[in-house]
């Protein structure tokens, strides 16, 4: 499928409102990124008016009609989400009244994502509409609430927003942006290029994400851009707990840092586990867990270049793996759920967690963990159909633990699983229902295991490139044209 992709941005003329808005959700983002072709051109977008006219809560009148939709035979859609929501109610407005714009007769909302907008097919033109009653009235309401509204004020935006549009063709897109251009001013700024924080190479063989300027950005900020590159972010066996000995540090600056490794695991799967352990100890954190954050930093500084690379093309088929760690937390005895999500082979979601509840042996650790995958199976699901128009599939997740395994596929109950809660058997009526099909894994190539627990170091780099984080880009791919 050859999709392309462009970026709007908005640039508010306050120059006191500095704060960037992403209109795309990371999750969607990555999915998006394993069908993208070379194509993404971008905009650039001047909003006028001020936010003190209109009030949240101040009803708004919306264009009705297809004309947004004209000409799209094809499916488009518009990825608009807040990856830094801004409670005031400027930038509320401002996105109701873009959302507003495009939610025309024809364009339905994600059940995954309520700021995810996608179209059926509609009419190209005005001989193929009009002898649809639904579009006749559709023009003639546009018509009228044209010549009504003289004037369309907009609300200022952060400055530098920006909005990122995808569609399965690049004339798709380029009708879509001059539709746009109509309704609001706007610049063409190019191929997409860059992102908060993350930077796109887009080649022939498909598209590379990386975050190297902003890892460089956090060494600095941390005062570890000098500091010697470690190998691995964890020594083998590392146990830490909110009791350890050591001066206190300070737990803003902690807690700073721990927010920027946390945004770098938009494309930094290998960090998840490190980064979710350490930030288990921001509300009083002493020097041994300023240490731990260190050492991750040191391996960041070793691997700055390394990023994911969604490949064009492929099977596009969704597989998970799920796995845990019967490693109980040093304070509360929990255990840690992983699991990543692949799409044409590479990964467009992950997540380490602590469990819920203490698990009693590792067959009920990995019980939990699966049930996490599967709720994320459903939800992909459907938010793959809903972007793509990829038919929903039975989803494997693979599991390296075979008496888990035979639990979901023959509910029997005896001492070692009546206990365990009946939300954890949600997993079997989604084998039943053909959502999700449980396949064991050998435990040696269970891409899971790296977000579970700290490994040595030949075993660290062979998990990291099984899991898809690849070492610095391939040439073919090296940036190039404008940016946002």
């Amino acid at each position: 499928m050859a999709d392309g992709r462009s970026e709007l941005t908005t640039k508010s003329h306050d120059a006191g409102e500095a704060k960037a808005t992403n209109f795309i959700t990371k999750g969607e983002e990555e999915i998006k990124a394993k069908i993208q072709s070379e194509n993404s051109p971008s905009h650039d977008k001047e909003t006028h008016g001020t936010s003190n006219d209109i009030d949240e809560d101040t009803p708004i009148e919306k264009v009705k009609g297809p004309g947004v939709l004209e000409r799209a035979k094809e499916e488009v859609e518009a990825l608009v989400e807040a990856v830094y929501p801004d409670k005031s109610t400027r930038n509320r407005t401002m996105s109701s009244r873009l959302t507003g714009y495009v939610i025309e007769d024809g364009v339905k909302i994600s059940n995954q994502e309520e700021l995810l907008l996608a179209t059926e097919d509609e009419p190209r033109n005005y001989n193929e509409a009009k002898g649809n009653p639904k579009w006749e009235e559709a023009m003639e309401t546009e018509l009228k609430s044209i010549v009504k509204n003289k004037t369309w004020e907009l609300t200022e935006l952060p400055k530098d927003h920006k909005l990122l549009i995808t569609g399965s063709s690049l004339g798709q897109i380029e009708r879509f942006k001059k539709l746009m251009m109509e309704q609001f001013e706007m610049t063409d700024l190019g191929r997409l290029t860059y992102d908060l924080g993350t930077e796109v190479a887009q080649g022939r063989d498909g598209i590379k994400i990386t975050q190297s300027n902003y890892a460089k950005k956090i060494l600095k900020q941390s005062g570890m851009q000098d500091s010697n590159p470690s190998k691995v972010p964890m020594e083998p066996g590392t146990v830490v707990s909110k009791d350890e000995r050591g001066d206190p540090v300070d737990p803003k600056e902690y807690r700073k840092i721990i927010g920027c490794l946390r945004y770098l695991l938009h494309t930094r799967p290998d960090l998840s586990f490190l980064v979710s352990m350490a930030s288990r100890y921001m509300q009083e954190p002493k020097s041994s867990h300023m240490q731990l954050i260190k050492q991750i930093l040191r391996y960041l500084k070793g691997s700055i270049d390394v990023g994911i690379h969604y490949k064009k093309g492929g099977d596009r088929v969704l597989v998970g793996y799920n796995d845990s760690s019967h490693s109980p937390d040093k304070d509360d005895g929990k255990s840690t759920s992983g699991v990543i999500f692949y799409f044409n082979g590479a990964p467009v979601t992950w997540v380490t967690q602590k469990q819920a509840t203490v698990a009693l042996s590792s067959f009920e650790a990995e019980f939990m963990a699966v049930t996490e995958g599967a709720k994320q199976a459903v939800w992909l699901r459907g938010l793959l159909n809903k972007i793509t128009g990829w038919k929903e599939q039975t989803v494997p997740l693979r599991v390296d633990n075979m008496p888990a395994i035979a639990l979901m596929k023959n509910p029997v109950f005896h001492g070692k699983s009546k206990h365990i809660h009946t939300r954890f058997h949600y997993i079997r009526e989604c084998v039943d229902n053909e959502q999700v099909r449980v396949k064991h894994v050998s435990g040696e190539v269970q891409k899971t295991d790296i977000l579970t627990k700290p490994l040595a170091r030949v075993k660290f780099h062979e998990m990291r490139k099984l899991m898809g984080v690849e070492d610095p880009p391939n040439p073919m791919l090296k940036l190039g044209g404008g940016g946002g």
